[in-house]
């Protein structure tokens, strides 16, 4: 299993050919003085070895001799170095162990120790059957291989190998190699997701497999983010308030678990098509870092830290976090992010107890890009001809009249601004090793804003230079166009003007609290049930307080315009048209909506030699009540106190309580998932699934409140309430000596109910897709492969009433989504290059325009000046793709363009 050895500074580096070690070097024997906080529980041998390495984040190679199910290791509860924790393990047994570097163990029986060492220093390579389980390091990269115990989705902890679903694992440092400028960065690492950023940290559109993306607002229709194991919002695609908003992915996360399809629809609530949960670090390895960077291309920086220690035997806390400041979007002139997060975390472990508080702050300011007109023209670079962003140092504020009809002014610049401070309780009692009993609970204060800009046409002058707007009452108005603010104020303005939307709202409210409790019981020597519930409240207490603009037709640093009519009267106020949108009053609104939801769940597991069967059940049961009321046209009067009732003042939307529809509703759903895992052999295995879930309906369920009123008081409507999809895996994976192989074909059938504008009622959809996720890793000595890619072959078989679109592709869903990084480390010195690609897709469901695909190359470069300095270099789409991230009728949003940063990293 062992490659050359060579010989440097009186130690040898052995390049391992295995699936775990890449890159190891041979030190004399010494013990690794590093202390940890361990607590290994009664268990056999091979588990305490891998809960060792894993609280420990090494690598610990153990022969094959050892057996699965063995006798079981004294306690450890304390603080220690490994190899003292070590010791302990073997100290009943007939094991003994090998340190090859810091770090690095081979345990191994007595008879085998010598033969391991005369292998290693005589560059033998006759050693066969070594298996590692735990931590793995590519190059020095973190991954986690197949062999990994894993939990996110499922009743109990299993590896991968061992779980019959589509199951996918990024580390710490798998996420840092190539540092990720927002969370939706790091989700294009996960296979099966289309991940469309929309700038920023937040609203972010998610599908996978060929789901149907949720309309107007962004967020994941079927799938949710958890963090350490419980919902960041009861729904993934809350309009404006997305489940990307309230995450960041920073130092405190210790790794990221994703399953697609599998036991989502029984193990977790309104996310029957995947999740993704962000594991935060609690403490076990001691020490800490702290880490700055600053681009050389962007005027940005960012200082990231955190740091764990323990009070005692039993109390151990971690804290840690971000900060950062600046601007990385080319052709806006402010400070577009601003702002941080805190979390931290105290542990105890006492007998057969284990106790944990959190808390979380985030208070972060980032910039939302939302649609530019685009143009395609040559090649290359040329080959767009943007609009650029719209956003403007001319236009920062906005204006709009709350349900008074008293004049308020919102911040632009504000962009994407959550605030967010969270208390989590965990308790996990294990009485003895049947039985298991554990609460996880969390309650958040969430408010914030969400503003952006956004194109809506452009207005073309007459043979007279005057333009026309069509005003929100159906009026027109028309006149010359005057620049009302810039280095060109009141000059003459005579090309197009663009309408420009402030897509304006505010969180009062969006707090929840969710409370899960999970029993595990074991029966005989291979079965489990368990039970529990997850009870949760959800607030969306929201303001829309949309608004017009007319600008210069160009997106870096546009004017405002105003119109003037012949008479030389201004009918717009410094570019505002009017109090609200065109948009037939959709979007000036208020809606106060509690959520509340219970769900009890049951599963039962069976091992039978090589073969594991487990069968699952979980019963939703949602509540909403609440108030919900649309916008109505008003004649304002004077609010702006000038002594005029002006047009603008005159054509005002703003909520209307008279359109108010109380809500008090109530509805309950099943789902289902069983499967079957056959381990082939230490090797390999193969899986088949299926499951059918359901995911309720959120805010966007009030829209046909208002065409339907009898509807809002109206229980137990299933076909309303819930969105049911259904899913079919057939999976196999490998893992052996250096290469990895996690392979699934998939197909899914979905069925939603949707509000018809044609009907004005409900009508329902259906989305057929099937596919194939293949994702690998293959060690080439010093040179580590990683890489996905994802096949989805989507139809839409009916859209409602419109039967013009059966057949179709559903928009923005792309043939192939791929990603591809390539490693190479040497001693010091490592660096790396990914390739994220997607192929081209539709901007609607008539397959008229298509969004053309991207590649782009991310790179870094890492460099080691000791133990606790290193350097790192990065760069972000460092060809500068011109690509298309996303796109709809009216535009298109490009990619971020090159971002390149330096930073320094201290470990202590």
């Amino acid at each position: 299993m062992f490659g050359n050895l060579a010989s440097k500074k009186n130690n040898l580096c052995s390049s391992f050919s295995t699936v775990i070690i890449v890159t190891a070097c041979i030190y004399p024997f010494k013990s690794h003085s590093k202390e940890h906080y361990f607590r290994i529980e009664r268990m056999p041998l091979n588990e305490a070895i891998i809960a060792l390495a894993n609280q420990a984040d090494i690598q610990i190679i153990f022969d094959s001799d050892i057996e699965r199910e063995g006798q079981s290791v004294q306690v450890i509860d304390g603080k220690m170095d490994v190899t003292q924790a070590l010791e302990m393990l073997l100290k009943s047994s007939d094991m003994s162990f090998i340190q090859i570097r810091e770090g690095v163990l081979v345990v191994v029986k007595p008879d085998k120790k010598k033969q391991v060492q005369a292998t290693i220093n005589s560059q033998n390579e006759d050693i066969d059957e070594m298996t590692v389980y735990g931590t793995v390091i590519f190059n020095g990269a973190r991954t986690e291989n197949l062999h990994t115990e894993y939990r996110t989705g499922l009743f109990s902890g299993r590896s991968i190998m061992d779980s019959g679903m589509a199951i996918s694992s990024l580390s710490a440092q798998a996420i840092q190699n190539i540092d990720s400028i927002t969370s939706s960065d790091t989700f294009r690492r996960i296979p099966g997701l289309r991940v469309d950023d929309s700038g920023g940290d937040g609203n972010t559109n998610i599908s996978l497999r060929g789901l149907p993306f949720s309309e107007g607002g962004g967020g994941g229709r079927y799938l949710l983010v958890h963090e350490d194991g419980l919902p960041i919002l009861m729904f993934g695609d809350m309009r404006f308030a997305t489940l990307d908003t309230l995450i960041r992915v920073d130092k405190t996360v210790d790794r990221i678990e994703s399953i697609r399809g599998g036991k989502s629809s029984t193990r977790v609530s309104n996310s029957p098509g995947g999740l993704i949960n962000l594991i935060s670090k609690t403490g076990e390895t001691l020490g800490g870092s702290v880490s700055s960077s600053t681009g050389l291309n962007k005027p940005v920086f960012r200082i990231d830290y955190d740091y764990a220690n323990s009070i005692n035997n039993n109390w151990r806390y971690y804290i840690g976090g971000f900060y950062r400041e600046g601007n990385r979007f080319s052709g806006v002139d402010y400070t577009t992010e601003k702002g941080g997060q805190i979390k931290a975390n105290i542990t105890a472990e006492l007998s057969h107890h284990r106790i944990r508080l959190s808390l979380k702050y985030l208070n972060d300011k980032t910039l939302a890009v939302m649609y530019s007109p685009l143009t395609a023209r040559g090649e290359g670079r040329e080959e767009f001809d943007s609009f650029d962003l719209t956003q403007s140092r001319f236009l920062t504020r906005s204006f709009y009249l709350d349900e008074q009809l008293n004049r308020k002014e919102s911040n632009i610049t504000d962009g994407q601004n959550p605030n967010l401070k969270s208390l989590g309780f965990n308790w996990l009692w294990m009485p003895n090793e049947s039985f298991t009993a554990e609460v996880n609970a969390r309650a958040s204060s969430i408010n914030g804003h969400w503003v952006a800009t956004t194109f809506g046409q452009f207005i073309y002058p007459d043979e007279q230079q005057r333009y026309t707007y069509n005003m929100a009452d159906g009026s027109l108005i028309s006149g010359t166009a005057l620049r009302a603010n810039g280095p060109s104020i009141g000059e003459l303005y005579t090309d197009p003007i663009a309408n420009i939307k402030v897509i304006d709202t505010t969180w009062n409210d969006l707090s929840n609290v969710f409370v899960e409790y999970v029993m595990h019981q074991k029966f005989g020597r291979n079965g489990l049930i368990s039970l529990g519930t997850l009870t949760g409240i959800q607030k969306y207490d929201v303001n829309w307080n949309f608004a017009d603009f007319l600008t210069e037709s160009k997106g870096n640093n546009a004017a405002l315009i105003d119109l003037v009519d012949t008479d030389g009267a201004i009918l717009t106020e410094h570019g505002l048209v009017h109090y609200g949108t065109n948009w037939g009053g959709c979007c000036n609104r208020r809606q106060n909506l509690e959520f509340r939801l219970f769900a009890p769940f049951v599963s039962a597991e069976f091992n039978i030699s090589h073969l594991t069967l487990d069968l699952s059940a979980r019963y939703d049961q949602g509540w909403v009540t609440g108030e919900d009321y649309v916008g109505s046209l008003f004649n304002a009067g004077d609010v702006d106190g000038d002594g005029v009732v002006s047009i603008v003042e005159s054509v005002a939307i703003a909520p209307d309580k008279n359109t108010q529809v109380v809500i008090d509703w109530h509805d309950g759903d099943w789902s289902f998932a069983s499967g079957l895992n056959y381990r082939v052999s230490e090797t390999s295995s193969f899986y088949v699934r299926w499951s059918q879930g359901v995911r309720a309906n959120a805010d966007r369920s009030t829209d046909i409140f208002f065409a339907d009123q009898n509807l809002a008081k109206t229980s137990g409507s299933s076909s309303f309430g819930y969105d049911r999809i259904e899913q079919t895996d057939f999976g196999f994976k490998y893992s052996k000596d250096t290469i990895s192989l996690n392979s699934s074909v998939f197909l899914t059938r979905a069925e939603l109910d949707d509000f018809s504008s044609l009907s004005g009622s409900m009508a329902k959809s259906q989305y057929n897709s099937q596919g194939l996720e293949i994702e690998v890793s293959k060690a080439l000595g010093r040179i580590q492969l990683n890489g996905f890619l994802t096949y989805i072959d989507s139809e839409i078989e009916m859209l409602g009433n419109d039967l013009n679109n059966d057949g179709n592709r559903p928009y923005k869903q792309p043939e192939f989504i791929y990603n591809v990084s390539v490693s190479y480390n040497l001693e010091d010195v490592e660096a790396g290059v990914e390739l994220q690609g997607v192929t081209g897709s539709y901007t609607g469901n008539a397959n008229m325009n298509k969004i053309p695909g991207y590649k782009i190359f991310n790179t870094y470069l890492n460099y080691q000046f000791s133990n606790s300095l290193s350097m790192r270099l990065t760069a972000r789409n460092i060809v500068n793709t011109p690509g298309v991230d996303e796109g709809a009728e009216n535009g298109y949003r490009l990619i971020g363009d090159r971002t390149v940063t330096m930073g320094f990293m201290l470990k202590f």
